[in-house]
């Protein structure tokens, strides 16, 4: 790695178990991870600071082979959002798409309180999710090429937003895969293109929009960088100036410096030989206090059995988490 200090530390660790295949993530207020295992409709919880203890199965969602993603709720306390479906690993298509809300009273090893929101009857493939605001959650669809607005309280769905950023090349390993990984940072909703490779974000405002939804956009997708091919994980640092994206087919974790100014990013490459990074989140230590990206990696994939690139046929012989160190204060 580069002799430049601000380039993170990697360090292992610990090892998740076999078949652990993982595709949402979120950081606990006791500083836990949880993170939603795509191989089984389960959630697991498990500790940074305990690298011997292996990851706690807290549920099994009903109605469901896999449990896709995972993002906390706006407004609550160690309360939030997973949605399920059941996924033909072979073809890759999804379907039955349940929303949870998961609910936790405690820090300790108790079971949450777990409650059915709403279905996603239309939806393709969601790839990543975002409460907004108290009853507002975004979800991105990387099969339909556009961001859905769902409101808890209700179960109310329409379409956020669709462009021409958002859209599948249909070319390649990703190709059927557009928009993935979905964050909001300041007055602007981020997102990556996995298959074009590009990072955009879409300006918004947090105001009612006449239909009761209580955010809306203000103005085009912007491009901020398109050279972050495969983007499964995506972070921001506070201020917005900072990118890491984590790429799922090249092993490689890249920086997205942006400029304040233009909203262009400059991308370097800070770790080449990650395995299968899926998704990552911010975790603060206990002790210190200092801001940790979370790389959640989920190993090696045998698919020389399926009959189509992708997932068919997952083996997973390698499963490991590591922590990169920054200096960046970093944005959950």
């Amino acid at each position: 790695m580069s002799g430049d200090d601000s380039v993170p530390e990697v360090v292992l660790l610990t090892n998740l178990p076999k078949n652990g295949w993982y595709e949402g993530s979120t950081a606990r207020p006791n500083g836990h991870i949880l993170a939603t295992r795509l191989l089984e409709p389960e959630l697991h919880d498990f500790d940074p600071e305990q690298p011997d203890e292996p990851p706690r199965l807290l549920h099994t969602f009903p109605d469901a082979n896999s449990a896709m993603y995972i993002a906390p709720l706006k407004g609550c306390h160690d309360e939030y959002v997973v949605y399920t479906a059941y996924v033909e690993f072979d073809s890759l298509e999804v379907s039955n798409y349940i929303v949870w809300r998961v609910a936790f009273k405690g820090y300790d090893d108790e079971q949450p309180t777990v409650t059915r929101i709403a279905i996603l009857p239309d939806a393709g493939c969601c790839m990543g999710c975002h409460s907004v605001t108290e009853r507002t959650l975004l979800i991105s669809d990387a099969y339909k090429d556009h961001i859905w607005l769902l409101d808890i309280l209700t179960g109310k769905i329409s379409i956020f937003l669709a462009d021409d950023t958002m859209r599948k090349t249909g070319e390649g390993k990703t190709g059927r895969f557009g928009i993935c990984a979905i964050r909001l940072n300041g007055n602007y909703v981020w997102f990556a293109n996995a298959s074009v490779g590009t990072l955009c974000r879409i300006p918004i405002a947090f105001e009612d929009d006449g239909a009761g939804w209580g955010i809306r956009t203000t103005g085009p997708v912007e491009i901020v960088a398109d050279d972050v091919p495969n983007t499964n994980g995506l972070v921001l640092t506070k201020d917005a100036s900072a990118a890491y994206c984590v790429d799922y087919n090249d092993g490689v974790l890249r920086q997205v410096r942006i400029d304040p100014e233009t909203g262009k990013g400059e991308t370097r490459v800070l770790e080449e030989d990650l395995i299968s990074p899926t998704v990552m989140e911010l975790v603060h230590g206990r002790s210190d206090g200092r801001p940790k990206l979370g790389i959640i990696c989920s190993g090696k994939l045998d698919d020389s059995s399926s009959s189509v690139e992708g997932r068919g046929s997952i083996s997973v012989t390698e499963t490991v988490t590591i922590i990169t160190e920054d200096r960046d204060e970093i944005s959950s």
